[in-house]
C-alpha cells in the first residue's frame, strides 16, 4: 500500500493511478475497521493506521488525485468520525523518493515522474523541517 507524500502534480500517471487505487483500498480497510471494531485484515497495516481519523485529509488527496485522471467516477466512503490533526509518515520523504527512483529504473515500470522536481521538493521539505523544529524549540 502506498499513498505518496509528494505533490500530485510532480507524479507520473503510473503513480497517480496507483495512488488512486490505494486510496480506495485503504478506505475500504478503514470502513471494515469501523464496522468490525478494528478486526479486519489490513486494519493493522501501517498505511491504514496512518489514515484512521484522518479520512477527511485522505478524501482531499483522493479528490486532487482523481482530478488528474480521465473519466473518474468512483465514489469514496467517508465515515463520520472525529478527525486527527497533522500527517503521519510511514516512510520518510527521502525513502519514498528512493522507492520511486528504484522503480523508475526497473525496465518493467513505466515511470516518468519529474525526478529533479521531486528531489528539489524533498530537499526543501527536509531543510525547512529543521528550521521549523528549531523555531518551535525556541518559542
Amino acid at each position: 500500500m502506498r499513498i505518496w507524500d509528494f505533490p500530485i502534480e510532480m507524479m507520473c500517471m503510473v503513480h497517480r493511478s496507483g495512488q488512486h487505487r490505494e486510496i480506495h483500498g485503504i478506505m475500504g480497510s478503514i470502513r471494515k475497521y469501523y464496522e468490525l471494531g478494528g478486526k479486519s485484515g489490513y486494519s493493522f497495516h501501517p498505511e491504514t493506521i496512518r489514515w484512521i481519523g484522518r479520512e477527511r485529509l485522505l478524501l482531499q488527496i483522493h479528490d486532487r488525485t482523481a482530478a488528474t485522471l480521465k473519466n473518474h467516477k468512483s465514489p469514496l466512503f467517508m465515515p463520520e468520525v472525529p478527525q486527527k490533526e497533522g500527517l503521519v509518515l510511514v516512510d520518510s520523504l527521502s525513502d519514498q523518493l528512493e522507492n520511486i527512483l528504484q522503480k523508475r529504473y526497473d525496465q518493467n515500470h513505466k515511470c516518468n515522474c519529474d525526478v529533479n522536481k521531486l528531489l528539489d521538493w524533498v530537499e526543501n521539505q527536509i531543510k525547512f523541517s529543521h528550521i521549523n523544529a528549531l523555531t518551535a524549540a525556541f518559542t
